[in-house]
């Protein structure tokens, strides 16, 4: 049997003050991503496969803390839903041709 992750507390999701998604999110600011109200669902949603892991921990006020990329929330959110995309062909365009 596999140990569940621990959630000492589950805070409130939270929304960017200025509008604009950070590159890297903490737990409170990956749940309002995704649209979960806690920390605690987004945990629960991890565990069951529905949410992305986190991408890396890092050090805060001598803590451990799980962080997520945002591309690698995307990328989940379109890997999870079957959304295709063009950006990779968009992305071998080349400038000359467009000057």
């Amino acid at each position: 049997m596999t140990p569940r992750p621990h959630c000492p507390r589950s805070l409130p999701a939270r929304h960017p003050p200025n509008g604009a998604w950070p590159v890297e999110m903490r737990a409170d600011m990956a749940a309002a991503y995704l649209d979960y109200a806690t920390t605690g669902q987004l945990l629960a949603a991890v565990v069951r496969g529905e949410a992305p892991r986190p991408t890396a921990n890092r050090l805060r006020n001598g803590k451990r803390e799980p962080v997520w990329a945002l591309d690698a929330v995307r990328s989940f959110v379109a890997n999870h839903h079957e959304i295709r995309s063009d950006v990779s062909a968009a992305a071998k365009e080349d400038i000359g041709a467009l000057l």
